[in-house]
Parts: structure tokens; C-alpha cells; sequence
């Protein structure tokens, strides 16, 4: 996690590595961060709060061309007030080419609010200039990571008074860079709806990297528009087009929660509404399929996670830690019908 509070001692290596193991399942290449690892097999295993779950399609039922990707989602309750109970929520979107090595972004919601000044970096020391930590207050993260260490990836805010732009080494781990832009008031009640877009070969390579300058190549752009309070924010990312031009084709998205069991406090979201669009297409079409694909809970332990739920009269994903023994266990589905 990015940024992480003081307080709580979670294991990254866990959830690093699986999200590694990810990129190397679409890829076919190794796990990216160095020095991470899946434990192994009778290896005794603590449980954080980390469950991934996937948008799900049966063989020969994948979508190849869809190029946008919307949904709506609302926190509904954040009773994190110290620093030490944060929790994530991490919305991934996986995106491919014609390459070997696959792309994505992000759109999650933290228990915690930064506020720093626009274009603002991390420095070795850890301390952003001007930046104030928020805990109890809900915000939105529109990422980037640079996964591969390639120096490939890069963001610009439409919005730089809502959006600013923050650079940041994750978890402080080498040269493992993230471009992230968060939102400058506290989202918790509100709806957000969410739409990833793609867009055009970028033309103009200035001002898109933590690194100053992109690498030359060629560079598909993807817009991420977060609508708050009738108001569209608009972030656009670049990321190599052979890497990039559609979403993966049977798994477009992610859902992931951090630290939901290890960390005290309730945090409950709500997404719905989850849809994809095609190539040269003008209709939407539902992810109705979801499937919880890895979980770090023991199987009496299923007190937190995801689950179906119904929220405004609709078919919707609860993430949450309400206790109850009611939520998805690993390799559960979960239908919105």
C-alpha cells in the first residue's frame, strides 16, 4: 500500500506477491517485486484481511474487445478513526496487448484522506512536504503503479484541485513507483460512479512520469472519469499500447481488500451497476459473474470479504467486516441477479 499509516504491522509480502503472481499469470513472465513470495504449502499463515475477487466468465465466453469499463460504488461506513485501523479497498483494472507484458490501473477507496499540494513526490526520507493524513476520512485513489520498473507509465490530472498528483515509491520499496491522484474531500456517503475509458495514441510525451520523461515509444492513453457530487473529475494515464489496448479479455477487473481482519473498525462499501463496453459498440453490458478467486481467511473465518448484497434496489458486491460468518469463501460466485 502506498503511503501506509504508521501503526499495525500487516505483512506486505503476502499480498504483494499475490498481486505479482497476477501480472505473472497474464503475463507467463515471474513475479515482478523482488524479494516477495507466495508462502508455501503447511507453512503457518496468519490471516490479515486480504481476498481478491475477480470478474468471472466461462471458457469460451471471454470478451476481447471491450475497451470501457464503468460501475458505481459508495462507502457507507468508515469507523477507522486512528491511524492504526486502516483498510483498503483496491479496484483493479487489467488491461493487454499485443505484448507479453500486460498493464493496469487502479480506483480504490482508503480509509484515510491525504492532503499535499499538486505534483507532489515522496522523498527517500518517506515525507511528502505539505501532506497531512486524514484517518477516518474515506478518499478516492485514481493509480498507476509501474509494476514492471520500466519507467513506462505515467498520469495526468484534469482536476489538480480535487485530483493532485502525488509520486510515490510503494510501501517505500525500491524504484517500484506509483502515479496516484487523491481526492481532496472525504467521499465517505457519497455515490461515485466510476468509468475507465480508453482513448487515443498519446501524441505529446511531456509531463506524464514520475521520471520526468517517458521512454520513447508508443503510448495508448486510458481516461479514468470519477463522477462526485454531480461533478466529472477526469484523470487521463498513459501505459505502453502493446501492453494496453483492451481490457484482459476474461478478467477485466478485481476487487481486493487489505488488513479488512487484522485491523479493528468497520468499513462497508457497496459497488453495482458493473459494465463493460465493446470496440466500435454503443451498448453497456453487465459483469454479473464474479468469483472470489484467492482469500488469505481460513474457511471458519469468512467474518469479512465480499458478498451479494442489495443496495439501492439493485444487485450489488458488499465489501465489508461486519463479523458475520456470511461472506464468500475461495472459489465461491457470486451472481448479480
Amino acid at each position: 500500500m502506498a503511503g501506509k499509516q504508521d501503526g499495525g504491522a500487516v505483512s506486505r509480502r503476502d499480498f504483494l506477491a499475490h498481486c505479482s503472481s497476477q501480472a505473472a499469470w497474464l503475463s507467463g513472465a515471474l513475479a515482478l517485486a523482488s524479494g516477495q513470495r507466495v508462502s508455501c504449502a503447511g507453512e503457518d499463515q496468519k490471516t490479515y484481511g486480504s481476498a481478491f475477487l475477480d470478474s468471472y466468465f466461462e471458457p469460451g465466453q471471454e470478451v476481447p474487445d471491450a475497451v470501457k469499463l464503468r460501475y458505481k460504488c459508495q462507502v457507507v461506513e468508515n469507523q477507522c478513526p486512528r491511524p492504526e485501523m486502516w483498510k483498503i479497498i483496491f479496484v483493479f483494472q487489467f488491461l493487454r496487448g499485443s505484448g507479453p507484458q500486460p498493464y493496469e490501473l487502479q480506483s480504490n477507496l482508503y480509509t484515510w484522506r491525504f492532503v499535499y499540494p499538486h505534483l507532489s513526490r515522496r522523498e527517500a526520507n518517506g515525507e511528502v512536504r505539505g501532506l497531512q493524513n486524514l484517518a477516518g476520512e474515506t478518499s478516492l485513489f485514481l493509480s498507476v503503479p509501474d509494476n514492471h520498473r520500466d519507467k513506462r507509465i505515467g498520469a495526468r490530472t484534469r482536476a489538480p484541485s480535487m485530483f493532485p498528483t502525488l509520486d510515490q515509491e510503494i510501501d517505500g520499496i525500491k524504484d517500484l513507483w506509483k502515479r496516484e491522484q487523491v481526492s481532496q474531500s472525504n467521499v465517505t456517503g457519497k455515490v461515485l460512479s466510476i468509468e475507465v475509458a480508453r482513448g487515443p495514441i498519446a501524441k505529446d510525451l511531456r509531463g506524464w512520469s514520475a521520471h520526468e520523461e517517458l521512454p520513447p515509444g508508443k503510448y495508448r492513453t486510458w481516461r479514468t472519469t470519477a463522477l462526485l457530487d454531480g461533478v466529472p473529475y477526469k484523470v487521463d494515464f498513459v501505459l505502453p499500447e502493446e501492453g494496453a489496448g483492451y481490457f484482459v479479455p476474461g478478467r477485466m477487473t478485481q476487487i481486493a481488500t487489505e488488513a479488512f481482519f487484522d485491523h479493528s473498525g468497520l468499513f462497508q462499501a457497496f459497488f453495482w451497476d458493473i459494465e463493460i463496453q465493446r470496440e466500435h459498440r454503443s451498448t453497456w453490458e453487465r459483469l454479473r459473474r464474479w468469483k472470489l478467486v484467492e482469500s488469505d481467511a481460513k474457511p471458519e473465518e469468512n467474518t469479512w470479504g465480499m458478498k451479494y448484497a442489495r443496495f439501492k434496489r439493485r444487485p450489488a458486491i458488499e465489501v465489508s467486516n461486519d463479523g458475520t460468518r456470511t461472506y464468500a469463501k475461495k472459489g465461491d460466485l457470486i451472481e448479480l441477479v
